[in-house]
């Protein structure tokens, strides 16, 4: 990744530069071809670019570096963050609550339902989902080979909790073979798509489990995949109620709940079963998000140097010319220019300035975040205008800002005073 990003950087410096030459150089052609067919303004503003010293080009690579670390890091969270909010289910739940054995379920289950404010949709209301610790021990007849299973796939050999679901998911989508009926008496079991291929699994594959040293065989009846995010974690295996009948259970409970009544849901649970632990999902992801939002602001705080030195390095500029300014605007002003023909023509100047560092590190900011968002970090890339819109209108605000911070004087020098000495 450190390589990819040095070898980014390196050619969004190339491309800007060549950018930058390319336009100087097409200006240059069309203000000499178009140069009675302009207004005034534009064909003097246009002809400052490539004047003796400016450094036009320097302006374009900076102040475009700068937009194009800014709006990536803002398009690249805005997009992940988009991401995440649309997969996750309505109502995902925001209290968990762990160590439940077959005595407290019941129990739980009435103090959870008569909790205020739930959903009303019955699919979002507080549920007790059962876990069986078990583990893979063969398929089709063979001892896995552990070593084929390389990073995060080794998991799936290891002893992990599982879940039966007699009815299928509303988030679960079938991928091959089909979902069993309700109460099926054979023992039947579907397989996420991801799991399915680190295992080399499909339909009709026997799949060998141990729990509590009791080993028994399941058949792959379907492979499935999960179209939502949660807090909870993703099943990567669903068993029918048969496959784990008379196994040994933990529940674990799951619900939506005002941030506000939390408290109370924990003081109630303690009060009536001490073993069980309620987890406040909600204040550990506000916690999240401020670090996130931390990270974010120093980030973004860098990336702005790179922006400050552009608006720097353009008002350096303009400061280095200003001899040369003095001096055009004395002739102007000598030949009937009036002091608002002036102001239209340096405006044009930095407007440009301002517009094409803005529209290149815009076109590059998207580049790259498509190319993050896609080969790394495997999400969905959608073009947005409205920021890049903006951060063009923001640039080209913030260099006439800084060409006039640097050149205001220019304007009060008497015509007679400079041409005196020439």
């Amino acid at each position: 990744m450190g390589a990819t990003f040095v070898a980014g950087l390196s050619a969004s410096l190339l491309a800007l530069a060549l950018v930058a030459w390319l336009l100087l150089r097409f200006l240059k052609i069309f203000v000499a071809r178009r140069a009675f067919s302009l207004p005034i303004t534009w064909r003097q503003g246009l002809a400052n670019l490539y004047r003796p010293g400016n450094h036009a080009a320097a302006v374009l690579v900076s102040l475009g570096i700068g937009v194009m670390f800014t709006l990536t890091i803002y398009l690249i969270q805005k997009s992940l963050l988009s991401e995440v909010a649309g997969a996750a289910p309505p109502n995902a739940p925001n209290v968990f609550i762990i160590n439940v054995t077959e005595r407290e379920r019941a129990g739980l289950d009435q103090i959870l339902q008569s909790q205020p404010g739930l959903p009303k949709d019955e699919k979002a209301r507080p549920r007790l989902t059962p876990l069986v610790s078990a583990r893979i021990t063969a398929i089709d007849g063979a001892k896995p080979d552990r070593e084929s299973l390389r990073g995060f796939n080794r998991r799936l050999l290891s002893a992990r909790q599982v879940t039966w679901a007699e009815r299928q998911p509303d988030d679960v989508s079938v991928r091959a073979g089909q979902w069993w009926p309700e109460n099926a008496a054979e023992p039947l079991l579907s397989v996420d798509e991801d799991a399915a291929a680190a295992l080399g699994v499909k339909p009709g594959s026997l799949l060998r489990w141990e729990v509590t040293g009791r080993q028994f065989d399941v058949r792959v009846a379907a492979i499935h995949r999960v179209r939502s995010v949660s807090p909870g974690g993703v099943p990567d295996f669903y068993f029918n109620r048969k496959a784990l009948e008379g196994a040994p259970v933990q529940w674990l409970g799951t619900a939506r709940i005002a941030p506000a009544n939390v408290p109370r849901l924990q003081r109630e649970v303690f009060a009536k079963y001490p073993t069980v632990t309620v987890v406040n999902v909600a204040d550990v992801l506000a916690i999240v998000q401020d670090v996130v939002d931390q990270v974010s602001l120093v980030v973004r705080f860098i990336a702005a140097f790179a922006i400050l030195a552009g608006a720097i390095i353009l008002a350096s500029t303009v400061a280095g010319s200003r001899f040369r300014r003095v001096r055009e605007a004395a002739v102007l002003k000598t030949i009937g220019a009036r002091r608002r023909r002036l102001v239209g023509i340096f405006s044009v100047e930095f407007l440009v300035l301002g517009l094409a560092a803005g529209l290149m590190g815009s076109a590059l900011a998207t580049g790259f975040t498509r190319l993050l968002l896609v080969r790394l970090l495997d999400a969905e890339f959608r073009f947005d205008p409205l920021p890049n819109f903006l951060t063009v209108v923001l640039t080209a605000a913030l260099a006439v800002g800084a060409g006039w911070l640097a050149s205001l004087r220019v304007l009060d020098q008497k015509p007679l005073e400079v041409l005196r000495e020439e």
